[in-house]
């Protein structure tokens, strides 16, 4: 799979590659914590990679290698 700065990255993803559990991660994006997400369907949320890596270019980083493994 490619890895673009458009590529979506859902809470779990992020949950797994930030060392952050999923329960702590939803409470810190309710906090503003985390960035708004680019993407809401449902109760799903997604962000673009470049979001995540403006944020946190550590954690961007690890999704990155995560995908492209």
């Amino acid at each position: 799979m490619s890895v673009t700065p458009e590529t979506t990255v859902n809470l779990e993803v992020l949950a797994a590659t930030s060392g952050i559990g999923y329960d702590t991660l939803q409470r810190r994006f309710a906090s503003g914590k985390i960035p708004v997400p680019d993407f809401r369907e449902k109760r799903r949320l997604g962000w673009r990679l470049s979001t995540i890596r403006a944020w946190n270019p550590q954690i961007a980083a690890r999704i990155e290698r995560g995908i492209t493994a």
